[in-house]
C-alpha cells in the first residue's frame, strides 16, 4: 500500500509507499521539509505529524532501518519519538533525510509564489504603469513640441522667397549697344596661336547674323571687338531687375559665382573661336556655329551676372540678353510690336542657373522716338550713317552754280566741284 496525504503549506496531494511511513522528505512542490505521517501496520493512516519549521537548521535524528521492528504500545520505549532513525542507504539532501518519492505516482508543481513575492511584483506593476503615464502624460507632448518647432525652424531655414512676379520694362528703339573689347591674351592659347589670330580677325572679322540682331566681331590692337546691333523689325527692350527687392537679393547672393562661370564658360568658347578662324585662315573649311559663338561668347562678354543666365520669352520667339549696362538694366531683341514679355532661366551647359518667372509689361510707345513721316526708322539706318562726315558724296545735295561769275563765291569749293561740309 501507499501513504497518501496532503501538504500542509502548499496542499498538493503526495503519495509515498509504506517503507517511508515517519521519514522526512521535501514538498516536490514547495519544496517544505516535512514528515511522512506514521502509519500503524493493518490500520488506518494516522494523522500527518506537524511538520518541521523550514527555517530549521537542525539534522533529524536518524530513521530506523527498513525491517526494524517498532516498539510495543504500553513499553518503555512508548516515549521514543515517532520518527525511526534513517537507513544508511536512504538518499540524504542538504543533510536531511528524503523521501524517496516516485516521480509518475507524484504530482509536481512548480513552486507558486510567496506572499511577500507576491506583493513585490505588485508593487513593481503598480511603479511601472505609473512612470508608463508619466512617460505619456509629459515626455510625448514636449517630443511632439519640439518636433514642432524642429520643422518650423527647418522649412524657414530651407525655404527660399518665390522668384515671381512682375517688372516693367520700356523699349529703347534709338538704343546703340557699346563696343565691347576682349583681349586675345586671356583666352587659352599660346603666342604663336595668339599672333596667328590678331592677323586672322584684322583681316576678316566674323559676323554672325539672325532675323533678331547681328554680332560682328573682329580686332583692335590685340583685342577682339564685339559689336552688336538689332534687327530689322526688332526693337531693344530694357528691363531693370533691382525694382524687385527679392530679384535683387537673389541677384547680389548669386552674381560672384555667376560671374565666375560666365567668364570661365567665355574663354573656353572664345578659344573654340579662334581655334575655328585659324583653321579658316589656313583654307580648311570650316562651318561655324553661328548661335554658339555668338551667345557662348560675343554676347556673354556683354552681359553680367543676371543677364548670363535669362532670356526674354515673347510668344514662341527666345531672345538671349544681349547686353547689361552698369545699372543692371537688360537690353533684349524683340519684335517691335511686343507688349510683353516672359524672363525666364536660360539653358547654360543643358541646365538651368535661374529657376525664377517674371512677366515684363512693356510701357507705352513714348518711350520710342518716332521718326518723321519722311524719314527713315533709326533703327533701320546704320550708325555711321547719322554722322555727316560719314556720308558719301552722292547722298548731299547737287552741286551748286554761281549766280555770276563776277560775284566772289560764298563758299569754298573743292575740286570735285562740291561744297564741303567744313
Amino acid at each position: 500500500m501507499a501513504i497518501e496525504f496532503n501538504c500542509p503549506y502548499c496542499t498538493a496531494a503526495i503519495r509515498v509507499p509504506d517503507a517511508y511511513s515517519g521519514k522526512r522528505g521535501s514538498c516536490p512542490k514547495c519544496a517544505t521539509k516535512l514528515l511522512v505521517p506514521d502509519v500503524v501496520p493493518g490500520g488506518n493512516k494516522s494523522q500527518q505529524a506537524p511538520p518541521a519549521s523550514s527555517s530549521s537548521k537542525e539534522v533529524p535524528a536518524p530513521e530506523p532501518a527498513r525491517g526494524v521492528t517498532q516498539p510495543a504500545a504500553g513499553t518503555n520505549e512508548s516515549s521514543a519519538p515517532e520518527s525511526a532513525p534513517t537507513p544508511s542507504a536512504s538518499p540524504v539532501i542538504g543533510g536531511l533525510p528524503v523521501a524517496d518519492f516516485a516521480p509518475s505516482e507524484i504530482p509536481v508543481f512548480a513552486a507558486p509564489p510567496t506572499k511577500n513575492t507576491a506583493v513585490s511584483k505588485r508593487l513593481k506593476k503598480k511603479t511601472h504603469r505609473r512612470k508608463s503615464q508619466l512617460l505619456y502624460s509629459v515626455g510625448i507632448p514636449v517630443i511632439c513640441f519640439l518636433l514642432f518647432f524642429g520643422v518650423i525652424a527647418l522649412v524657414m531655414t530651407t525655404q527660399q522667397p518665390e522668384l515671381k512676379g512682375t517688372l516693367r520694362g520700356t523699349r529703347a528703339g534709338s538704343m546703340l549697344i557699346p563696343t565691347r573689347l576682349f583681349p586675345v591674351a586671356d583666352l587659352e592659347l599660346d603666342s604663336d596661336q595668339r599672333t596667328r589670330v590678331e592677323s586672322a580677325f584684322e583681316a576678316d572679322r566674323e559676323s554672325f547674323v539672325s532675323s533678331q540682331m547681328t554680332c560682328r566681331i573682329g580686332l583692335d590692337a590685340g583685342n577682339l571687338t564685339i559689336d552688336v546691333s538689332v534687327g530689322d523689325g526688332f526693337f531693344w527692350f530694357a528691363v531693370n531687375p533691382a525694382n524687385d527687392i527679392v530679384l535683387s537679393d537673389w541677384i547680389r547672393k548669386n552674381q560672384t559665382n555667376l560671374n565666375a562661370d560666365r567668364l570661365k564658360r567665355t574663354i573656353k568658347t572664345g578659344t573654340e573661336l579662334c581655334q575655328d578662324k585659324l583653321l579658316k585662315a589656313s583654307g580648311e573649311p570650316v562651318v561655324f556655329e553661328a548661335e554658339k559663338y555668338r551667345d557662348g561668347f560675343g554676347l556673354n562678354t556683354n552681359v553680367k551676372a543676371f543677364g548670363y543666365v535669362v532670356e526674354a520669352i515673347a510668344g514662341q520667339r527666345k531672345s538671349v540678353c544681349a547686353y547689361e549696362d552698369t545699372n543692371g538694366t537688360l537690353y533684349f531683341a524683340l519684335p517691335a510690336d511686343t507688349k510683353s514679355f516672359l524672363l525666364k532661366g536660360r539653358l547654360v551647359g543643358g541646365i538651368s542657373l535661374f529657376e525664377g518667372e517674371y512677366t515684363v509689361e512693356v510701357a507705352g510707345d513714348q518711350a520710342v522716338p518716332l521718326p518723321a513721316e519722311d524719314e527713315p526708322a533709326p533703327d533701320a539706318m546704320e550708325p555711321d550713317a547719322m554722322e555727316p562726315d560719314a556720308m558719301e558724296p552722292d547722298a548731299m545735295a547737287e552741286p551748286m552754280e554761281p549766280e555770276s561769275t563776277d560775284e566772289p563765291e560764298d563758299g569754298a569749293m573743292n575740286s570735285s566741284g562740291v561744297m564741303s561740309n567744313e
